[in-house]
């Protein structure tokens, strides 16, 4: 018995993750305009194989997460190496959090640091640096109320609009002693 070898015309594949971060979107979807689709793994890869040699476009989104995520898009371009080997092209693909960042500082327009900033109803929180910066990644899109307190400071309370998904709001924050 005689093997014989096949390989993949052509290939796409590539990792999806958050933008900004770096971070892999397990479960992510990844697809080729009216073609196939692929869902990452844990570590955010996917892959296409045997696609002919042509125009691409791939979209990437995260269903599974709600608003929390926006959408890309990016053309790719098999091109043919004419003697039946595989083509690869190597695709990373960036995710839009829906996102919600600022700074927190005093009335004397001093950054306050680790003061905690969370989104009411929901897990999310994040404290803000020495330079009183903040990042909220991975909010739901719409109306979110932000619940801000440092120790020796009142608490305030914001609300802030995110009016799609994979938008970002800026809402900088002074808090009273």
């Amino acid at each position: 018995m005689e093997w014989q070898t096949f390989g993949h015309r052509a290939v796409i594949a590539g990792r999806v993750t958050q933008q900004g971060t770096g971070k892999p979107l397990a479960g992510a979807r990844v697809q080729v305009a009216d073609g196939p689709d692929a869902l990452c793994s844990a570590d955010g890869f996917y892959r296409f194989l045997n696609l002919k040699p042509g125009q691409y476009t791939l979209t990437a989104s995260i269903p599974g997460m709600g608003s929390r995520y926006g959408t890309t898009s990016t053309p790719v371009t098999l091109a043919d190496d004419g003697q039946g080997k595989a083509v690869l092209q190597t695709v990373d693909l960036e995710l839009p959090a829906t996102t919600i960042q600022g700074k927190v500082k005093n009335q004397s327009d001093q950054a306050v640091k680790l003061a905690e900033v969370r989104v009411q109803g929901s897990g999310e929180s994040a404290w803000s640096d020495a330079q009183g910066n903040y990042v909220l990644r991975g909010v739901e899109a719409g109306s979110r109320r932000i619940a801000v307190s440092a120790r020796g400071f009142q608490k305030v309370s914001e609300t802030v609009t995110l009016g799609q998904p994979g938008a970002v709001a800026t809402r900088d924050v002074t808090l009273s002693p």
